[in-house]
């Protein structure tokens, strides 16, 4: 990741987010004044500098007392990414056209579909040697490759199937 994603945030004496009101600022202007101690020069981050005596005074107190800072990234929803792949017509289409190639019309196979799909699919995603389903599922979203739990499968087939419905 990005050295430079993310936002600075001020963290109180017990680790915890600081509830100032402009604590996104002072925790800027802390992390300023340490970059312009350690390289000597000031250049552009004296704009981000504290601009009084009390400002500076503030930031001294607020260290003093325990508080620093902390570089916080935000998280990305990957989880909603990886449900919005599985609601892909194509995808599930594709492994639909694959199921019913190699289960036939099975008596067995058509009685549990929600639960028989799910279980196929986990099954060849858990397979250790390569084959279509795990290319299908890959390109739809990487992150379905990991996703081999039947439970969360049959939810996410489910969901669709309610969706459908509407």
């Amino acid at each position: 990741m990005n050295d430079d994603s993310g936002h600075w945030v001020l963290l109180g004496p017990k680790r915890k987010q600081a509830g100032l009101r402009d604590q996104k600022l002072i925790a800027i202007k802390i992390e300023a004044k340490r970059i312009a101690a350690e390289s000597g020069s000031q250049g552009i981050i004296q704009f981000l500098l504290p601009k009084t005596g009390s400002e500076s005074e503030r930031l001294k107190k607020l260290t003093d007392r325990g508080y620093t800072i902390k570089k916080v990234i935000p998280r990305r929803n990957l989880n909603k990414e990886v449900r919005e792949a599985v609601m892909s017509d194509a995808l599930m289409l594709q492994l639909a056209v694959f199921f019913a190639r190699e289960k036939g019309k099975s008596f067995r196979a058509m009685q549990a579909v929600n639960r028989g799909f799910a279980r196929w699919i986990c099954n060849k995603l858990k397979d250790l040697e390569p084959n279509h389903i795990k290319d299908i599922v890959g390109k739809a979203h990487q992150e379905l490759l990991n996703r081999t739990s039947e439970d969360w499968w049959k939810k996410q087939i489910n969901q669709r199937v309610k969706k459908l419905k509407k």
